[in-house]
């Protein structure tokens, strides 16, 4: 066919970027059982960032199941073999972690939400009008609301992408996407700021490896979807907005990565990160 992909009978090689997502995603979370199997404790671990994951790709199956039905396609092979099994494994983790580790949590340094939360009830009530009660009312406030904090951070981020891409999907569907990917853009970030948030400044390589995995998982998928039109007859409403935030994704790990690859050549087993 003269309008035929240019890459088309090699699209098993575009697949290939799918399931070595998924892989890298399983060797991510192998990493973590090692690390709990080995010091048989949740020490450094950010359970803020593990709900997160858990959430995003619940909800990445559930808008799968939606769009599919909207645009009447089947689901493939690789639904359940790439997106279920991630869902699988990190529900698996997490539920592990609270039933067998909870006590050894370390809720004192997964402190993301806490601190930006405390950062906006002070900036609402002015630095001028502070003292120790309001201090602590503050901090009793931020402490009940720090759950959410990254939530909001996705759905504020999520509101710009909505308001400039362009999609067919119905307006509820078409957003919900947008913070779908929102999500799993700043997952990771309260744990990078808990490797930041003790003395000294060193991840465990088992834990730093649990975050390289899910940076080599993005990277895979940033390359899914940027040769997709390489491969495929078919166009995805949100390849794009995909691309964007996968992007974005792995500029806002690429700063431990540094860290990672550097201690490694050096030989160093743990990550030390700069003071």
């Amino acid at each position: 066919m003269s309008n035929s992909p240019a890459l088309y009978k090699f699209s098993y090689i575009h697949d290939i970027f799918n399931y070595a997502t998924a892989v890298s995603w399983l060797l991510g979370y192998c990493s973590l059982f090692l690390k709990l199997h080995r010091d048989q404790n949740a020490a450094g671990l950010s359970l803020q960032t593990l709900f997160m994951l858990v959430l995003t790709e619940l909800n990445h199956v559930l808008i799968l199941i939606v769009m599919t039905a909207y645009f009447k396609v089947p689901l493939g092979i690789d639904f359940y073999i790439c997106d279920c099994s991630t869902v699988l494994i990190s529900l698996a983790t997490f539920s592990y972690i609270i039933f067998s580790f909870y006590d050894s949590y370390e809720e004192e340094k997964d402190t993301f939400g806490l601190n930006v939360a405390s950062c906006i009830f002070e900036s609402i009530i002015g630095k001028t009008n502070k003292n120790d009660v309001l201090e602590r009312k503050i901090h009793t406030l931020a402490k009940r609301f720090h759950w959410i904090v990254a939530y909001l951070i996705s759905l504020l981020a999520s509101i710009p992408l909505f308001l400039f891409r362009r999609s067919h999907l119905p307006m509820l569907l078409s957003f919900w996407e947008c913070y779908i990917d929102m999500q799993l853009t700043f997952a990771l970030v309260p744990q990078l700021y808990m490797f930041y948030n003790k003395k000294p400044r060193k991840v465990s390589s088992l834990l730093a490896h649990f975050v390289v995995f899910i940076l080599l998982a993005r990277i895979l998928m940033l390359l899914y979807w940027a040769t997709y039109p390489l491969f495929k007859y078919t166009s995805i409403p949100g390849r794009k907005l995909h691309i964007t935030t996968e992007f974005l994704n792995i500029i806002i790990l690429a700063h431990f990565m540094f860290y990672f690859i550097r201690a490694k050549l050096l030989g160093q087993r743990d990550i030390p990160l700069p003071i």
